[in-house]
């Protein structure tokens, strides 16, 4: 049994309060519209708490410096800080790109942090300078506006257009990639226990298998507003994952509360554990969590014990997380280089395999060549293709009065848990 992988999961039961912790909204437009500042190119909204970015309103960012220039020379004798989640990246690729480097004389060095609150609070102090960090998708547009992301310079990262999707090369929330590379994609389902529940009973329940009596004791649903009250909407005929009718956010609340009162859900991040140890059958997941569950069963229990489902006819919730390079990075043509490495093939594909269990958006990986080789036969679902990330709905930054909104109904949800 490897270390615990998905620190980086826990973090997201915070993201209801996340923008509490960061800069007004006031705040950000006033850095924004400070003398000498105004963006050479800047489109769409500037303000991403009142008017997030998403698939239907993309945002080109402001730029306040220029990316470096191609002859940036790269650093000698330096150590590379890269500032990521827990367990999030497989360390022997640090080692990987010293020894491709070495005629450099470069160390890689990584600190991790365990929310967006503190590693956004650290860079902001300048407690740390990373080279390279992990945010995520729906924080990205406050770290911008803060100014704490640099641009990046295509030319010095040709990997992401050789080798990524073709919708990595414009995404909605970081339009031109100006200030993100992208570094894992998942969707979010439901992982099971296959030796307890036939694969068509939840083929015909769908998310409604975690309210099936028989399984009492037995279930779970993940600790993350945004993604426990999503499900809650899709299972109750709801396709706005980011709505803010309230009445919708009601029927997610008082459904949830059901399902802990009537079932003794458990709320918990732990999955990849859980359903490996047989201790939970059934419970809502990311695909990668399932993958990554292999690595956590038993000597002597198969991995076709394990099952995913997520909608066949898609509309469920897919996500991706991306890399970024800090304003303060000290070796910001290093980090090019980083960046560009972890967009490698090979790099990205062992990342995968070997420690995360989280698919990269590698044009490269056929899904009819991860199954089964690296993904079980009974797992093939949590493997990622373009057209379910495209079909699918990521849940977005919501304006206050809405993040209000699913805050008190998650409240109550926990309150329920007692």
């Amino acid at each position: 049994m490897r270390p615990r992988p998905m620190n980086r999961r826990q973090f997201l039961r915070r993201s209801a309060i996340l923008t509490a912790a960061l800069p007004s909204a006031a705040a950000i437009l006033a850095a924004c519209s400070k003398p000498g500042t105004e963006s050479p190119v800047a489109s769409g909204s500037l303000n991403p708490f009142e008017n997030p970015p998403s698939p239907k309103n993309p945002v080109t960012w402001p730029l306040f410096q220029e990316a470096i220039s191609d002859d940036t020379p790269i650093e000698t004798d330096v150590t590379l800080q890269v500032y990521n989640w827990g367990y999030y990246m497989w360390p022997a690729l640090f080692r990987r790109f010293e020894d491709q480097y070495k005629q450099y004389n470069v160390k890689v060095e990584l600190t991790t942090f365990a929310n967006e609150e503190e590693a956004v609070q650290k860079m902001k102090s300048g407690a740390i300078a990373p080279d390279v960090t992990v945010p995520t998708v729906y924080v990205i547009g406050q770290q911008i506006a803060s100014k704490l992301l640099q641009p990046i310079n295509h030319n010095l990262v040709p990997n992401l257009v050789a080798n990524c999707w073709d919708q990595f090369q414009n995404p909605w929330y970081d339009q031109e990639w100006q200030y993100t590379v992208p570094y894992v994609v998942w969707t979010t389902g439901i992982g099971y226990r296959r030796d307890h529940i036939p694969d068509e009973l939840v083929a015909q329940d769908g998310y409604a298998i975690l309210w099936d009596a028989k399984y009492a004791g037995k279930v779970a649903f993940y600790d993350t507003v945004q993604n426990a009250i999503a499900m809650s909407l899709l299972k109750n005929g709801y396709t706005d994952v980011n709505t803010g009718d309230a009445a919708a956010i009601e029927v997610a609340k008082a459904d949830l509360i059901k399902l802990v009162t009537d079932s003794n859900a458990r709320i918990a991040n732990d999955d990849y554990s859980t359903v490996p140890a047989d201790q939970i059958w059934t419970t809502q997941s990311w695909s990668g969590d399932m993958v990554a569950a292999q690595f956590y069963l038993p000597k002597d229990t198969s991995d076709d014990v394990l099952g995913y489902w997520y909608p066949p006819e898609g509309g469920g919730v897919v996500g991706n997380d991306i890399f970024a390079i800090p304003a303060s990075a000290e070796h910001p043509r290093l980090a090019h280089e980083f960046l560009n490495f972890m967009l490698e093939e090979t790099n990205a594909y062992e990342n995968f395999t070997n420690y995360t269990g989280y698919q990269p958006p590698q044009k490269s990986l056929d899904p009819s060549t991860l199954v089964p080789k690296d993904v079980p036969a009974s797992l093939s679902a949590a493997v990622v293709n373009e057209q379910a990330l495209a079909d699918g709905q990521y849940l977005t930054s919501l304006p206050p009065d809405i993040n209000a909104l699913w805050t008190r109904a998650w409240d109550e949800i926990k309150a329920g848990a007692g």
